[in-house]
Order: C-alpha cells, then sequence, then structure tokens
C-alpha cells in the first residue's frame, strides 16, 4: 500500500472494529451512518474521494470475508456428509 492511503487503511480498520461485521453467517457492510458516527466521535473530516474509497474497501473486504465464510461452511457440509456415510456404513 503506497504510503499515502495508510491511513485510509487506519480508517477504515478503527471503523470496522466498532461494529458487528458479521450476523448469522452474513457479512454486514458499514453503513453510512456508522461513518457519519465515527467522523464525528474523531473529528476525521472525510472527504468525498475518501468516502467513495473507504466503501470500496469495505465491499472488497465483504466479499472476500463472505467467500471465506462460504468456503468455510462447505468445508463442514463436506464433513459431515463424509461422516453421515461412514456411519450408515458400519451400520449397514
Amino acid at each position: 500500500m503506497p504510503e499515502a492511503g495508510v491511513y485510509l487503511w487506519q480508517w477504515f480498520n478503527s471503523l470496522s472494529v466498532m461494529m458487528t461485521r458479521v450476523i448469522g453467517g452474513v457479512v454486514h457492510h458499514i453503513p453510512p451512518s456508522e461513518y457519519l458516527a465515527w467522523s464525528a466521535m474523531t473529528g476525521c473530516i472525510v472527504e468525498p474521494a475518501e468516502y467513495a474509497i473507504l466503501r470500496d474497501m469495505d465491499a472488497a473486504f465483504c466479499a472476500a470475508l463472505s467467500k471465506e465464510i462460504a468456503e468455510v461452511h462447505a468445508r463442514h457440509r463436506a464433513a459431515q456428509d463424509e461422516k453421515s456415510k461412514s456411519s450408515r456404513k458400519r451400520k449397514g
């Protein structure tokens, strides 16, 4: 990451940890109200271009985390299916 953008990463992390991002296996975006509250609480002035970058960062984060969660669920289902097959073979 270019040094000039480090502050955006710090802002994003600060925003992201303030809220529950995953509820019931669903990844939630940071709502605009959270950006406003964070800005008011920290005194950081977020320019429109910075807000757009933060929203893009959030979208990328949510997509990556959603994919990771789906992969974990798929592995879990596969393990459960394999366990069920093994159990049926022993009984049969």
